[in-house]
């Protein structure tokens, strides 16, 4: 398993850790880069995490953050269940 898989997988099972290092790094941002382009490099972080947050709502169907983007991502979204 990668890295970034294993820093995923960490994520997906802790959202509160989730929502709290999306915090500290807007903060960081705000005060290394100027405020727009920090709101705005923010924003697709937070989107991009929000993203991979919808995934904790499903749970049931997927037992790795990979295994959930694979699904969702490389095969579209379903509405439908298999």
């Amino acid at each position: 398993m990668t890295f970034l898989s294993t820093v995923m997988d960490f994520f997906y099972q802790n959202f509160i850790l989730l929502l709290l290092s999306l915090f500290i790094i807007k903060v960081i941002l705000m005060f290394f880069i100027k405020i727009g382009t920090a709101l705005i490099i923010s924003t697709c972080i937070v989107v991009v995490m929000g993203i991979a947050a919808t995934f904790v709502v499903d749970q049931t169907r997927y037992t790795t953050f990979k295994d959930a983007f694979s699904d969702k991502w490389l095969y579209g979204f379903r509405t439908e269940r298999r």
